[in-house]
């Protein structure tokens, strides 16, 4: 067994370790959200353990969060930065069921987007922002309707679309995973910059 398979079947135990532990105790089943107008917010960071993520996009000029479970807040706002951190909003607060966390946001309306997660699918739909960021140990990532440059890497795992930079994947170190470097759309090369990353999942681009 190879050094790169030995490292991704540990994280795949760690994810198993991390979705064990979160499915005991007590916990609430009452769905909850935050709402930040639009002025309020340029950048979001949100950080997970084992939840599932979707960012969609919204007509409004509001961000609202939305997740069943937990206690405390749902984000912290501080100069414009908004924090979603589940590691640290339900310290202490086992979770029943790995609900998912959604997240609405006006399509235009922030400059940075960072999603880090040890084990969960994140998914983004149609979001515009000039530099986005998603990381990932184990799931996989789906995004639909991004411009702009694009920097992708699954460490083992496919990457697939069906756009015309498709004839830019190439296979990845020792023959593992796959990369994707160029331009999402040549007919409309805004420069905004999305870099993809999963140890252990599949990135599809729509």
């Amino acid at each position: 067994m190879t050094k790169k398979m030995k490292q991704t079947v540990s994280l795949f135990f760690i994810a198993l370790l991390i979705t064990s532990l979160v499915g005991c105790g007590k916990n609430s089943d009452k769905e909850r959200t935050a709402t930040y107008h639009l002025t309020e917010v340029e950048k979001l960071e949100v950080k997970t353990n084992a939840n599932d993520v979707i960012l969609r996009t919204t007509e409004s000029n509001d961000l609202t969060i939305t997740f069943k479970g937990g206690d405390g807040e749902l984000a912290s706002l501080e100069n414009g930065l908004l924090t979603v951190d589940l590691h640290k909003t339900f310290a202490g607060v086992a979770i029943k069921k790995l609900e998912t966390l959604y997240i609405d946001i006006p399509k235009d309306g922030l400059s940075e987007v960072s999603i880090q997660s040890d084990a969960g699918n994140i998914t983004i739909n149609g979001l515009n922002v000039m530099d986005l960021s998603v990381n990932t140990e184990v799931g996989d990532i789906t995004t639909t309707g991004l411009t702009g440059n694009v920097n992708a890497i699954s460490g083992v795992g496919s990457i697939e679309t069906d756009l015309s930079i498709a004839s830019e994947i190439m296979a990845g170190k020792d023959g593992l995973g796959n990369t994707l470097k160029g331009n999402l759309n040549e007919e409309d090369k805004k420069s905004f910059t999305t870099e993809l990353y999963t140890n252990t999942g599949k990135i599809t681009l729509k």
